[in-house]
Formats: C-alpha cells, sequence, structure tokens
C-alpha cells in the first residue's frame, strides 16, 4: 500500500490485507486524536482543579465563544464528510466497480481524519477555554465533544458497510 496526493493507493480491487491494514492505519490516527485531546484535558483539569474557584455560569463570554466554536466543529464533523462524499462519487462514477471500491477505501480514510480533526481542534479550544474561565461548562462541552471523537473510532465493519452503501449509490447513478 502506498501514498500519493494524501489518501492510500491500493490494489484494483483492494486486497483483504490492504483493506486490514488501512483500517488499522485509520484507527491509530483517531486514536492519537482521541488520546492527545484527553491527555491534554487530563493536564488541564489537575492544574485547574488544584487552584479553582469553579463555576457554573453559562453567559460567561469563556463558555460562550467554546459554544459557539464547537458548534460549528460538531455541524463541520457531521455535514462536511456528507458534502465531499457526494464530490467524490460524482467524481468516480464513471470508473469500474473495482477502481471506485480502492478509490473508496481510500477517501474513507481522508475524511474520516478531518472530521475527527475538527473535534479535536475544537476540544482542545474548549479545554483551554475551561482553564481560563474554570467554567465547568466548558469541561462538560469537552466531554461531548471527546464523546463524539471516540465513537468516530471505524471498525471493519463500519468500513465495509459504508463502502457498500456508497458503492450501491454509484450503481444507482449509472
Amino acid at each position: 500500500m502506498n501514498s500519493t496526493g494524501g489518501q492510500p493507493i491500493l490494489s484494483i480491487p483492494p486486497t483483504e490485507t490492504e483493506k486490514a491494514n488501512l483500517t488499522r492505519t485509520i484507527q491509530v490516527i483517531v486514536m492519537a486524536l482521541i488520546m492527545g485531546a484527553i491527555s491534554f484535558t487530563a493536564v488541564i483539569c489537575f492544574l485547574t482543579f488544584s487552584e479553582a474557584n469553579l463555576v457554573t455560569e453559562p453567559a460567561d463570554l469563556f463558555f460562550l465563544m467554546p459554544l459557539c466554536f464547537s458548534a460549528f466543529a460538531i455541524t463541520g464533523w457531521f455535514f462536511f464528510p456528507i458534502l465531499i462524499t457526494k464530490a467524490t462519487l460524482s467524481g468516480i462514477k464513471n470508473l469500474d466497480r473495482d477502481t471506485q471500491e480502492s478509490r473508496l477505501w481510500g477517501f474513507f480514510q481522508t475524511k474520516t481524519i478531518i472530521s475527527s480533526a475538527l473535534l479535536e481542534g475544537a476540544s482542545f479550544f474548549t479545554v483551554l477555554m475551561f482553564k481560563m474561565s474554570e467554567n465547568l461548562l466548558d469541561l462538560y462541552l469537552v466531554i461531548v465533544l471527546l464523546f463524539l471523537l471516540i465513537i468516530s473510532v471505524p471498525t471493519r465493519f463500519k468500513i465495509d458497510n459504508w463502502v457498500e452503501d456508497k458503492l450501491s449509490q454509484l450503481e444507482m447513478m449509472n
């Protein structure tokens, strides 16, 4: 499995070994994003709780800013993969099925990394706002972002189903 332009180049059709390796690569990347966010949150919580005068003030600017940022990130996490998937499907609809499958496997990695990074970025920003404001509502928001990130960890079953669903959509387009 080689890579060019950010997406892996797979055999046509992809072999089971390539699928397993790609699944593992995506899982490792998403788990690294999660662990970075969790580690940073743990350090900030330790520093904040050791010296804090914690509040839960929803009107606080240090809560409203991360709330808006997180809302945009969650919206992007949900809609960005849908939009870029539509563009990708229209770009590969005239290829043979095996080539489509290979491209979809590679594309799944790209869309997953981007959507996961949106949540991770919002998590980092929100935990920094928690440190600055000592507002527990920010920490609760970080927990929601981390939960969404954790449920985004792909499995082989999930990827197989996603690829098959997109191949079915491509068949209907032709």
